[in-house]
């Protein structure tokens, strides 16, 4: 059997470790209110996209915030 070169031998365990154990913390990210007018012209004046398409995208993005909104106890009533 040929043997690895040593460019090629790692330490599987290592590997395997950080795999399984990997070092993270957890984060609590909190995003901004979405400037629509900065996307659209980021977008559409200075890449040239569809404005109805970018549109359409800021639209979808609008209902996904409105649907993670906190709910009132009315709500359940």
């Amino acid at each position: 059997m040929e043997s690895l070169s040593d460019e090629d031998k790692f330490d599987w365990e290592e590997i395997f470790e950080l795999f399984n154990k990997p070092n993270v913390i957890n984060a609590d990210f909190r995003f901004k209110k979405i400037n629509e007018k900065r996307i659209k012209e980021i977008l559409v004046q200075g890449h040239e996209f569809s404005e109805e398409r970018v549109e359409k995208q800021l639209e979808k993005l609008r209902g996904i915030v409105e649907s993670q909104k906190q709910k009132g106890i009315s709500k359940w009533f």
